[in-house]
């Protein structure tokens, strides 16, 4: 019966202290995956919009190797692991790694045609991440340069850009993990706590009174309970070694009457 008292009294606090860590790690990860995902959204599309603007004007003109400059300044941004332009039959005319210029662009295997040739149909931007989101990629269209003889006739290039967010989101499931479990230890260690004390208020108080109560049925009339305290356990345990001090003197009573008796008989 100790046991499993105990048992009933520690496994819910145990569980729900195990509940508990795990719906804080994932809450912890799933608020700050959303913000490393808003901030870098936020972050490409002031970087990316502000170099696509400096490149529609410097190659518009010519600037061609301003515009290699502008580009490579960019590419020093923390997490902008590739980027290039792409010319529309999806050549590379610049990018971050020097090698890829002149090659198509589809040695970069992140690079989808078909996504570029839509960006510039469209002459808009499109981006979003990655399956495994932790990566974020996009496509601006770009002005390569104005038309021989066609007044108002662009030629559109396409800005390829990968934003890798994987090291901050491992940072982050790290951090969560770290506060999950200090919080989990800190409710498992009170647990244990709650439990010992319980089991030695409770569990413990109400095995002795349950030993006290089988010898008394077994003909031991002098044990008592002898337990201490305002608690409802302590009331049970007076109310007990009361019944059992008045049986105690009901049993004397009965047992000096039958001698007395005898005694009688005996005279007579």
């Amino acid at each position: 019966m100790k046991k499993r008292l105990a048992l009933i009294i520690s496994a819910p606090i145990f569980i729900a202290a195990l509940l508990s860590a795990g719906l804080l790690y994932l809450f912890d990860l799933r608020s700050e995956t959303q913000k490393i995902e808003r901030e870098a959204v936020e972050h490409t599309k002031a970087t990316i919009t502000h170099l696509q603007n400096i490149l529609n004007t410097q190659l518009s003109s010519g600037n061609v190797e301003d515009a290699r400059l502008s580009l490579s300044v960019s590419a020093m941004h923390t997490g902008l692991n590739t980027l290039l332009l792409s010319d529309e039959q999806d050549r590379i005319l610049l990018a971050n790694r020097y090698i890829w210029e002149g090659s198509p662009a589809t040695i970069v295997g992140e690079y989808d045609i078909a996504l570029a040739r839509q960006v510039r149909l469209a002459a808009a931007p499109l981006f979003g991440f990655a399956q495994q989101r932790d990566k974020l990629r996009g496509y601006y269209p770009v002005t390569i340069r104005i038309a021989e003889n066609e007044l108002g006739l662009r030629k559109l290039g396409v800005l390829f850009f990968e934003y890798d967010i994987s090291a901050r989101l491992a940072k982050a499931q790290l951090e969560a993990a770290m506060s999950s479990l200090m919080f989990g230890s800190l409710l498992l260690i009170s647990a244990l706590l709650v439990t010992l004390l319980l089991r030695k208020l409770v569990s413990g108080r109400i095995q002795q009174l349950v030993e006290v109560t089988q010898k008394f049925a077994g003909g031991e009339l002098h044990v008592r309970s002898a337990l201490s305290g305002s608690d409802e356990i302590a009331f049970l345990g007076s109310a007990f070694d009361a019944m059992a001090e008045q049986r105690e003197k009901v049993e004397q009573a009965l047992a000096l009457d039958i001698f007395e008796r005898k005694q009688i008989e005996v005279e007579l």
